[in-house]
């Protein structure tokens, strides 16, 4: 096990591997904000953290807006 020294909490190396092995994985390809994989990448992470006792706090993000160049 390895300490994560700012929270001080003990958290085994093999799950934080599988953790950035998932993170990187086709199914959270392209991490755009309100993306498929930008929701999956979140619900690991959420999933992580809740898994060594924290309570994440969540606010909401907007979709991005069209750029008003980019409007027809």
């Amino acid at each position: 096990m390895t300490a994560l020294v700012n929270l001080g909490i003990e958290y085994p190396l093999r799950p934080m591997k599988d953790l950035i092995d998932a993170l990187c994985s086709n199914e959270c390809a392209g991490r755009k904000t309100a993306s498929p994989g930008g929701r999956r990448a979140k619900g690991l992470i959420v999933d992580a953290l809740r898994g060594v006792g924290l309570d994440p706090a969540e606010q909401p993000v907007p979709s991005p807006q069209p750029n008003r160049a980019d409007a027809p």
